[in-house]
């Protein structure tokens, strides 16, 4: 459950994290040539409704993409439960038949 939250969180904040990076590189080579540096001038101004526009779409993209990918069955198997067998905890597991 909380590898499937931090997905989404990582997706959902994929879009600022990029655009936090590009804005610094674009700092950092424009102070070196010594022109302008480009983007906002505060934190503030940055493009925030674009930004939760572009998470929440890889969210939904990815929420869609999932199965179609995983070609995952709505039959799994059988399952069978864990079992004690000679001293050992057998972990469950789906039996195709």
């Amino acid at each position: 459950m909380i590898k499937n939250i931090a997905i989404v969180l990582f997706l959902r904040l994929l879009p600022t994290l990029l655009y936090l990076f590009w804005l610094w590189l674009a700092r950092r080579h424009a102070a070196q040539r010594g022109n302008n540096a480009p983007g906002p001038d505060s934190f503030r101004d940055a493009p925030w409704l674009w930004l939760s526009i572009a998470g929440l779409a890889l969210v939904i993209v990815s929420l869609l993409a999932t199965p179609i990918v995983l070609r995952e069955s709505g039959n799994p198997g059988t399952y069978i439960a864990p079992q004690y067998k000679d001293g050992k905890i057998l972990p469950g597991h789906y039996d195709k038949k």
